[in-house]
């Protein structure tokens, strides 16, 4: 019997067979479907931090009530003077299990008010948050 044709052919079955596999597997998804990770409805944004140059520095934080309105859905923070508006790094805390976009954490321009969007863990509830950020006179 010939060993080296019978692997061959065998890694050959294999490899067919993963490949159809997968196929099925990516062909079962339906991207327009989203789908339920929770079953949770919150949908709000808690606590809004402004980071400075050095990644570590605070240089504005906001909770609901103290510059988080949730009826209104805008959040308002003041750094102080001498802040470039123009390159901050904005973070946030959630309700669980929700999700924002756009994402936070990467250098942002706050010279004009920012939107962001938080759905809720069920995927059904969405409140889109107007961040204003301004300099302290």
């Amino acid at each position: 019997m010939n060993w080296k044709f019978f692997k061959e052919n065998q890694m050959k079955r294999i490899i067919i067979l993963s490949i159809s596999a997968l196929f099925v597997i990516l062909s079962a998804c339906d991207e327009k479907e989203e789908m339920l990770v929770t079953d949770r409805t919150d949908c709000y944004m808690s606590r809004f931090q402004i980071r400075g140059t050095d990644n570590y520095t605070i240089l504005a934080d906001v909770t609901i009530g103290k510059g988080i309105d949730t009826v209104a859905l805008t959040v308002n923070a003041v750094v102080k003077h001498g802040i470039d508006l123009a390159r901050l790094k904005p973070n946030c805390s959630l309700a669980p299990e929700c999700s924002l976009t756009p994402a936070m954490g990467v250098w942002t321009d706050f010279t004009n008010p920012i939107q962001y969007t938080v759905v809720s863990g069920n995927k059904q509830i969405r409140k889109t948050y107007t961040v204003t950020v301004t300099v302290e006179p």
